[in-house]
Order: C-alpha cells, then structure tokens, then sequence
C-alpha cells in the first residue's frame, strides 16, 4: 500500500469530519458481498489499496467479474475509487465511472465493482455525515450500514452474479434465485441494472 501524507492532490475530496486515527485521518473497512457472503477489510489510515481478482491486490475479489487489478481506492479523510481499465467496470451510484478518473465514494451507501457490491464503512464510529437513523428513531449501531441497505447490496449482487451465470436470460436467473421472472425485472429496474439484451 502506497502511503500519502494528504489527499488534498486528488479531485473532488470533502472532509468528512471523523477523527479515529493517528493524524486527524479516518479509520475504514471495505465490505464486500459475494455469493451470499460478505467480508472485511482494513483500509489504511492513508495511501492506496488495489482491488482485484489478482492475488497481488490488497483486497482480493476472487470473482470472474473482477479483473486482475481492477480499482484502486484512496484512502485519506475521504475515500476515492478509480477504476484502472477493468473489463466490467466501476458503478457509483447509477453512474458508470470513466477509466482512471478519481471519483468520491459516499460512506455507507454501496458501490459496484465488477458485479460485486462493496461499501466503505467507518470503524467503531457513529453514522457519518448525518447519515439518516432508522424509522423507529432508535439508533443504529456504530459502524453498520442500516439492515435494509446492507440487504439491498447483497441481493443487488446476486441477481447480477445469476444474470452472468445464466448468460443473461432472465427466467433461468430467477428460478436459480428461487423467484419469481417478474419479481426479478421488477428488482432489475429497482436496482437500475441493465436488462440483458435477448
């Protein structure tokens, strides 16, 4: 991992005012939600971290979405994702990411790499950046994503892994999924994933 004392040479940063670690800088761990399973990961307190399916990345993705090294991500008071050319690319938001292009990751709120869903959480911190606490008005523990979000990426995650599993076709993904055909391109347009193309 590649240290850096400050971020303020990288586009698009905003404080996100926590201060968890040495320096003033935050402490982070990336999320990932695979196949019904998720996992963990340290970020630094500052510098870069590869993410890929290459045993040589940082985070290792060991998905076929994911290419060999497929992002990078900067870690400092903020968190910025790059995509380094992948074949299936980087989604924030609903947005495609340009190739090499420093683009800001809001904290708590999942992104895609490849077909994979990660989110950058805080470790051990209350909800960032008025972060909205749950409808009942109780709040959520330090740390987590709300339940419903964290639900939503995963299965976000698994229909696009049955989608490329059954080479697109919808009626074979759903019944691997175990619902409903139109269940799934109701969750497809939910989700904003492109239909495949018959």
């Amino acid at each position: 991992m590649t240290e850096r004392k400050s971020d303020e040479d990288l586009p698009g940063t905003t404080p996100l005012g926590i201060v968890t670690g040495a320096g003033g800088l935050p402490r982070f761990e990336l999320h990932v939600f695979l196949a019904g399973s998720s996992s963990s990961h340290v970020l630094p307190f500052g510098g870069s971290v590869t993410v890929g399916r290459s045993r040589s990345a940082e985070v290792c993705i060991d998905d076929a979405s994911i290419s060999r090294k497929h992002a990078l991500l900067h870690v400092g008071s903020t968190v910025l994702v790059q995509d380094l050319g992948s074949q299936n690319g980087t989604r924030v938001g609903a947005t495609s990411i340009p190739p090499h292009v420093n683009t800001p990751v809001e904290i708590g709120v999942p992104f895609v790499v490849g077909a994979v869903s990660v989110i950058v959480q805080p470790i051990g911190t209350a909800p960032v950046g008025g972060a909205k606490q749950p409808a009942s008005g109780a709040p959520r523990a330090p740390g987590r994503m709300p339940l419903r979000d964290e639900v939503a990426a995963l299965e976000r995650s698994r229909i696009i892994e049955a989608l490329a599993a059954c080479g697109g076709n919808q009626t074979k993904a759903a019944a691997m999924l175990g619902i409903p055909r139109r269940t799934l391109v109701l969750r497809l347009a939910e989700y904003d994933i492109p239909r495949p193309r018959r």
